[in-house]
């Protein structure tokens, strides 16, 4: 049976790695520890983190609508998708995100940058 202290473990073995640069390990990692606690939003944000970095841009979708499902009101997780969203070079999506994000929190710094630069994007 595996214990909380598990899901800690894998999940700062995993945060160690990613640190080093060593992301394909700290995913690995991150996948121990949603063994333990599959519905974690903590493992499931830093796992999508990690995926971005990595450019596995629809994996990283995939982990943030994770977080989203218990808690659909999590701005920086929208924007999150945002930012995936712009680098697969879908602007319209990213900017329906950031819309989305904004109406939970209006002053989201980030929501507001990646809204802009999608904005740019579509119109070049």
């Amino acid at each position: 049976m595996a214990y909380r202290g598990d899901l800690d473990a894998w999940y700062n073995k995993g945060y160690a790695l990613k640190e080093q640069g060593k992301l394909d390990q700290a995913i690995a990692a991150f996948d121990k520890a949603l063994e333990v606690g599959p519905e974690d939003a903590r493992i499931w944000t830093i796992k999508g983190n990690t995926l971005l970095e990595l450019g596995q841009h629809e994996k990283a979708i995939d982990a943030y609508n994770h977080v989203l499902r218990t808690f659909p009101d999590n701005a920086d997780t929208i924007v999150n998708i945002a930012s995936a969203l712009i680098e697969m070079g879908r602007y319209d999506e990213a900017i329906k995100e950031c819309n989305r994000a904004l109406e939970i929190d209006p002053d989201h710094y980030l929501a507001l940058v990646f809204l802009q630069q999608a904005k740019e994007k579509t119109k070049s």
